[in-house]
């Protein structure tokens, strides 16, 4: 243990030698060692007495050597024992600032989930046993004694026949049901009565035929009538005719023409309503006219038609106009709509122009609206015939692709307190006499 001892202390010492080169000082060193390393263990007091000897002269002794340019022993300068890695006490890990146990605010004790005492569905107001209103006995049923079918007025076959208006087409076999033909059974009314009414449904017509109009006749129909045309190949027809008769009138309804099953592609004389050939004294009002090969309404003919009314009458899509007049004398036309003529030149809501050695003469024009038509708003051609005499007041025309107001060779024209816009031309004239135009 002693030995142990010595030998660390001896190896300290000389370590700590500073006189001396670093060759003589490294030389003493070595030679010490050698020597304290030839005592064996025996000799351990020898040993003492020699190492007490090196202690006194440790200090004086230098020990000068060749300087041998020491490979730079490089006295490990003795590592600065490594700055002892500042054990960085790692900052306390500030006590995780015991993340506040947030107290997780007590869950307000969940608002005790407000045991909703099921409002003690208040006894399901014991399902107010809706003694069903003892079925007020059912009003019994008020016996509707069939107001005794209106004792049917021995008339045998009327159930529905004298609805005011006139007799029942469907007592002469019409049934509006949209697949059968109806024009000879509405037709055998009008030969057998003067007054005659169409209920509601769809009647188709052979417009090949037509439902012929007789003088003295008054035909009513259901604001939910509809006669409509079956597909024709023929380029001249129309699904009501007005011909050679006086004092006709018709009224309510509706009228929808063959445009788009028509089996042809020549033509523009499929019309709705037609008066031709000298009728007189007619009314045609309350009436929807659309999809018509040629026009909505039609007045012309030779001889010339006269005494005709137009009032209230929508004609709306058809092919060449929603109303020609080519040769009538004295027309009122009031509270019209004609709207959207497309397919068949000349286009236009209102088209007056007389064919060849005709005329169109005291025609007013009232309260009408003629708009989004192909052409003209109300057009007027009188190049190869007469037209004269002719008012248009409190009319508006608008978004019709040509002129508003599209008048040529005519006299005496008066067009007043009217509105147009937004047609493409605003309005066009040439070759007026005697006539008053408004400005726009």
């Amino acid at each position: 243990m002693k030995r142990k001892l010595l030998s660390i202390l001896m190896i300290v010492l000389l370590l700590s030698m500073t006189t001396g080169s670093a060759a003589s000082r490294f030389s003493y060193r070595e030679q010490s060692l050698k020597r304290f390393f030839s005592f064996e263990k025996k000799d351990t007091d020898q040993l003492l007495k020699w190492w007490k000897g090196l202690l006194s002269n440790a200090s004086t002794t230098t020990v000068e050597t060749e300087p041998e340019t020491p490979e730079t022993v490089v006295v490990p300068e003795p590592k600065p024992e490594p700055e002892p890695t500042p054990v960085v006490v790692p900052e306390p890990k500030p006590e995780p600032e015991p993340t506040p146990v947030v107290a997780p605010e007590p869950k307000p004790e969940p608002e005790p989930t407000p045991v909703v005492v099921p409002e003690p569905k208040p006894e399901p107001e014991p399902t107010p046993v809706v003694v069903p209103e003892p079925k007020p006995e059912p009003e019994p049923k008020p016996v509707v004694v069939p107001e005794p079918e209106p004792k049917q007025t021995t008339t045998a076959a009327k159930p529905d026949a004298v609805v005011t208006s006139g007799y029942n087409v469907k007592n002469a076999g019409a049934k509006g049901d949209g697949k059968t033909d109806d024009t000879a059974a509405i037709q055998k009314a009008l030969d057998a009565h003067d007054e005659v009414y169409i209920p509601a449904g769809t009647y188709l017509i052979d417009v090949d035929e037509s439902l012929d109009l007789n003088d003295n006749q008054v035909l009513t129909m259901s604001d939910n009538a509809t006669l409509k045309a079956l597909p024709s190949s023929s380029q001249k027809n129309s699904v009501i005719n007005i011909s050679r008769v006086n004092n006709v009138t018709v009224t309510g309804g509706n009228i929808v023409g063959d445009r788009y099953s028509h089996l042809g592609t020549s033509g523009e004389w499929g019309h709705g309503v037609q008066v031709k050939y000298g009728a007189s004294n007619v009314s045609i009002s309350d009436i929807n006219v659309s999809d018509c090969w040629g026009d909505g309404v039609y007045l012309g003919g030779e001889p010339m038609v006269t005494n005709v009314t137009v009032d209230n009458v929508v004609s709306d899509n058809n092919r060449r106009q929603g109303l020609s007049i080519t040769n009538a004398k004295t027309v009122v036309v009031t509270n019209c709509v004609f709207r959207s003529t497309n397919g068949a030149n000349p286009q236009a809501g209102i088209d007056l122009e007389p064919n060849s050695g005709t005329l169109v003469e005291d025609i007013l024009i009232k309260d009408t609206h003629c708009y989004g038509n192909e052409h003209s708003g109300i057009l007027i051609w009188g190049k190869i015939g007469i037209v004269k005499d002719i008012t248009i007041e409190r009319c508006t025309v608008k978004d019709n692709n040509k002129a508003g107001f599209d008048l040529h060779y005519a006299s005496n024209v008066i067009v007043k307190n009217c509105e147009s816009y937004d047609n493409r031309y605003g309005t066009q004239s040439s070759s007026l006499s005697g006539s008053s135009i408004q400005k726009f």
